[in-house]
């Protein structure tokens, strides 16, 4: 979270100047921007208050406003072209990575929701179970892959989430899972490059 939030703030200083390129679009970005913003204060305050459903209803508003965000930029992607290098890194790592690691967090916060609703963990069904959401986490990030045009920045974020869920696995004695998450992480970085290589031609 703390690379997240450094580039953040670092893109709001930079769009904040009227010296800035395409105002218009900067100020569209900026309103789904915020609302992912705030909510990941709500989730701050929620993840000590109730944190059982709460966070995930947050995290799916912040995944929501994060997708229109990168939708709007990918549609003025010629534009956004003719900015800074500064500037371009900032967004697209912002829109990048922020969507990468909600995206995921959906999928966390759900499971660690169902386990605070008295899911078991480690019966076979609940294995079963994880895999299933592992699954749909795996689903969820090959769809933005493709969605965002193989947006570096995402596929980083996801394939260092996807790296936690198999180094923990393997410590907890979960081969089943450990391997399903390392297929999970093959699957994405191949449909990256599978949409890079055909933007490229």
């Amino acid at each position: 979270w703390s690379v997240i939030i450094a580039l953040s703030i670092g893109y709001a200083i930079w769009a904040d100047s009227d010296g800035r390129p395409d105002r218009y679009i900067r100020d569209r970005l900026n309103r789904p921007l915020l609302v992912a913003c705030v909510g990941f204060s709500v989730w701050l305050t929620a993840a000590e208050l109730e944190p059982v459903w709460t966070t995930l209803a947050v995290f799916l508003i912040m995944l929501a406003a994060l997708l229109r965000a990168l939708a709007y930029a990918r549609r003025h992607r010629a534009a956004i072209q003719a900015w800074s290098p500064l500037g371009r890194l900032l967004l697209w790592g912002t829109l990048g990575l922020y969507t990468g690691w909600s995206s995921v967090a959906v999928w966390l916060n759900f499971t660690t929701a169902l386990v605070a609703s008295g899911a078991p963990i480690t019966t076979p069904a609940a294995i079963v179970g994880q895999i299933a959401i592992l699954a749909g986490a795996v689903g969820t990030a090959v769809a933005i892959t493709w969605f965002s045009g193989g947006l570096l920045p995402y596929v980083a974020a996801v394939a260092w989430a996807l790296a936690g869920v198999i180094v923990s696995t393997v410590q907890e004695g979960y081969p089943v899972l450990s391997t399903a998450a390392g297929l999970g992480l093959a699957i994405v970085l191949a449909t990256a490059l599978l949409v890079r290589r055909s933007a490229r031609q």
